[in-house]
């Protein structure tokens, strides 16, 4: 089972430093587990970046 730590390690976005973070998987009983929210990260230009960092490069890139 992956921790927490392991889970930040191999998901940071270069750019914003966004990481994992955690929450609940709710199903209609209620019955609450836990889950990570991973970010979705990119290998492109180089970097290892999220998506969102991606668009603002290309929206304010010189083309």
């Amino acid at each position: 089972m992956k921790t927490i730590l392991d889970e930040k390690l191999n998901s940071v976005c270069y750019l914003c430093g966004k990481t994992v973070t955690t929450g609940n998987n709710v199903p209609h009983s209620q019955h609450k587990t836990r889950r990570f929210i991973r970010p979705n990260i990119q290998k492109t230009r180089g970097m290892i970046i999220c998506t969102k960092c991606l668009r603002t490069i290309n929206k304010y890139s010189v083309a």
